[in-house]
């Protein structure tokens, strides 16, 4: 049996195609390269970018944002007790960036204790800091309800408060 048949076979036979070009076989470590490189600049932007971000630009001095929020305390009507625990909480996180403390975690008692055994505060500022910190419980605590010019006293205590610890020097930052 004739596995050809007649009629599929041209009647011309074709041309013999010429031969492939074999390329360098190096011809690709170029782009290989290239490929890395861009690889490697893209993964260092990415951690250039990630580090730059965990660094917070140095924000307003502490000082400065309290008087911030005590001027806006002073614009707030309302139940004293929630005037008075504003302007503790205020005073107390600007002695905690002034001074590295923790006050937010600390008890009154606490940071008191903390504020005697240092050197952070003279004796007449530590007693100011004493009685606005002891008047803001009362009313936060036992209930006490402040009039309206005990109000205007404890925000002149908070003021003049950060004004007198407003340049005085940070403790060093244990690391």
């Amino acid at each position: 049996m004739n596995a050809t048949h007649p009629s599929a076979v041209p009647a011309k036979l074709l041309d013999i195609k010429p031969p492939i070009e074999n390329s360098d076989p190096w011809s690709w470590l170029p782009w290989a390269f290239a490929l890395a490189v861009l690889l490697a600049l893209l993964v260092a932007g990415l951690l250039w970018v990630y580090r730059r971000t965990g660094e917070t630009p140095p924000g307003e001095p502490p000082h400065i944002e309290a008087m911030r929020k005590l001027s806006e305390c002073k614009k707030l009507t309302g139940e004293p007790a929630t005037v008075c625990a504003l302007l503790s909480d205020t005073i107390r996180v600007y002695l905690a960036e002034k001074f590295s403390l923790q006050a937010s975690e600390r008890t009154t008692d606490e940071i008191l204790d903390h504020l005697r055994t240092s050197t952070l505060l003279n004796k007449e500022e530590l007693g100011l800091a004493e009685d606005f910190l002891r008047e803001c419980d009362d009313a936060k605590f036992a209930g006490t309800n402040p009039s309206g010019k005990d109000m205007a006293k404890l925000h002149e205590m908070a003021d003049r408060l950060v004004h007198v610890t407003a340049f005085k020097p940070a403790p060093p930052r244990s690391t």
